[in-house]
Order: structure tokens, then C-alpha cells, then sequence
């Protein structure tokens, strides 16, 4: 039996259908899975969130 690493955790989300191929067509395009290329925009996104928060304070 394979375990998960301890320092990572599962999201689940519903998203609609056309979306759901956009994702696999740019993840594809980058080389990516589906789950490692949401994991990138997220990190991007979180990123510059705080590069805001900490220019606006």
C-alpha cells in the first residue's frame, strides 16, 4: 500500500464541466498534470496576495 506524504493535504472541489477542459488542455500544453497545474496557479495566486497585503500595509 502507497502512503501519502504527511505534509500535503486533499481538496476536493466541483468546478463546471468547460472548465475542467480547459485545465487538462493548458496543463497538457505545460506538461502538467491537471492537479500539479491547479497547485501552481494557487501558489501564484496566494503569492500575490501577499505581496499586496504586505505593499497596502
Amino acid at each position: 500500500m502507497l502512503s501519502m506524504a504527511t505534509n500535503k493535504s486533499r481538496v476536493s472541489f466541483v468546478i463546471p464541466n468547460e472548465t475542467k477542459k480547459e485545465l487538462e488542455k493548458i496543463a497538457k500544453l505545460e506538461g502538467r498534470s491537471v492537479s500539479n497545474y491547479v497547485l501552481y496557479v494557487v501558489k501564484k495566486a496566494l503569492a500575490e496576495a501577499k505581496q499586496e497585503n504586505e505593499a497596502s500595509t
